[in-house]
């Protein structure tokens, strides 16, 4: 089943130019697929109340062009059909009045039960409720790989605040984006309209109290950022192209 949503986007989600941010289209994907899941029952708050969290390990992100000021979106999006796998792929194409596609995307999760901190199999019942296609927005099958740098050169600390923690006591999905922003150089930051890929794996969640280490790299066409916890373990790796 595909699911149509509409997303009236916020003041906050454009730059002084009108053009949306990569944020801003991240928040708009993000509530498309989260009305998908309440639409058949499987909501986060419910779920989670029930032990059981669907975990988001990674973002893949292409745009064509930045949907304009006071334009909503149109967005598509559903589940892809499961191939015998613990994770689940969510696609999304995204229109803003314009001929042609302004975005495409695809994220991928996985089901944990939050008493053990364990990924489960979904069952086939729960797979169901989302009625699964086969049309990917993307030809590889998956998501694009991505791997730490050889070597970063520069780095930024960051504190957490209370309201990067969301309902799960984690830092929430979209927080790591403006991490990873911060830690980019002032005159990559300043290009950031330039950006039309957005790449994003989550090593491992973030909690209250953790001081962040974000590293930065340039690579070929991309920048990317390594976000790490003060036991030096990865967390996050972000790349914007």
């Amino acid at each position: 089943m595909i699911y149509h949503a509409i997303y009236h986007p916020a003041l906050e989600d454009y730059t002084q130019d009108g053009a949306m941010t990569i944020n801003g289209l991240l928040k708009g994907l993000e509530n498309a697929g989260n009305q998908h899941s309440d639409s058949v029952c499987d909501g986060a708050i419910g779920r989670d109340r029930a032990g059981k969290a669907w975990i988001l390990t990674d973002w893949q992100v292409e745009i064509y062009r930045r949907p304009r000021y006071c334009i909503p979106l149109q967005i598509q999006t559903w589940q892809r059909a499961a191939r015998a796998t613990f994770a689940l792929f969510r696609e999304y194409l995204v229109s803003d009045g314009q001929p042609g596609y302004a975005a495409r995307a695809v994220s991928r999760l996985v089901l944990m039960d939050m008493e053990s901190q364990r990924i489960i199999r979904p069952g086939d019942a729960l797979v169901q409720l989302y009625t699964p296609e086969d049309q990917r927005v993307f030809e590889d099958p998956g998501v694009e790989k991505l791997r730490e740098p050889d070597r970063y050169t520069q780095q930024i600390c960051l504190s957490l605040r209370r309201s990067d923690i969301d309902y799960n006591e984690h830092v929430h999905n979209l927080c790591y984006l403006d991490f990873a922003l911060e830690a980019l150089p002032l005159s990559v930051y300043q290009r950031q309209a330039d950006f039309h890929k957005l790449r994003i794996v989550y090593k491992s969640p973030v909690k209250a109290g953790t001081t962040l280490v974000c590293r930065y790299a340039a690579e070929e066409q991309r920048h990317i950022v390594g976000i790490y916890g003060e036991d030096e373990g990865l967390r996050t790796l972000v790349s914007l192209g």
